[in-house]
């Protein structure tokens, strides 16, 4: 196998299970109750890693508001396009990935190595840029990522409302 195709054999992979997940019928429960936890560790640990970080200049903190605001952006798309549904018998909510937010997810990841193919100066290894650049990049992708995680959970939380109450009003639950 040619060396230039390896770093792509990993995304292959992760490509291969999202669009197996996102095929598969069964619907994953929303714990409506728990699902506060990971976006809560995770904004915890990227605050503290900024925190540990020398103090950006005013290009780096827009880049990492830019990244924020994407990576917001991105998350509200993927918790639009779950499909969400409710138990009538017990009230569970399920969620399950539609044809669309696994297609999301499948354009980012084309863009993302698409440009690394476009513009090979992207792909250089990470021994040719300094390290300041790296930790910033690495931030950014952070800021991007936490934003994306914080705005899909509340995206989700905001779409289990509406579900919850009509189930409540239809059963005479409080």
């Amino acid at each position: 196998m040619p060396k230039d195709l390896a770093p792509y054999i990993a995304p292959i992979i992760v490509l291969a299970l999202i669009v197996w997940r996102g095929a598969r019928a069964k619907p994953s429960p929303v714990r409506l109750t728990r699902m506060w936890i990971r976006p809560v560790i995770l904004a915890a640990a990227t605050v503290a890693t900024l925190a540990l970080t020398a103090k950006p200049n005013a290009a780096v903190i827009a880049a990492f508001v830019a990244a924020g605001l994407a990576g917001a952006g991105v998350g509200h798309l993927f918790g639009r396009h779950l499909e969400l549904s409710i138990d009538p018998a017990t009230g569970a909510i399920s969620s399950k990935a539609t044809p669309i937010g696994t297609f999301l997810v499948i354009g980012l990841f084309l863009i993302r190595y698409g440009l690394k193919l476009v513009f090979p100066q992207l792909a250089a290894q990470p021994a040719a840029r300094p390290s300041a650049d790296i930790m910033v990049w690495t931030d950014g992708a952070l800021v991007f990522g936490c934003a994306l995680i914080l705005a899909q959970v509340l995206t989700i939380w905001l779409r289990t409302r509406p579900l919850i109450a009509n189930h409540a009003a239809g059963t005479g639950k409080t």
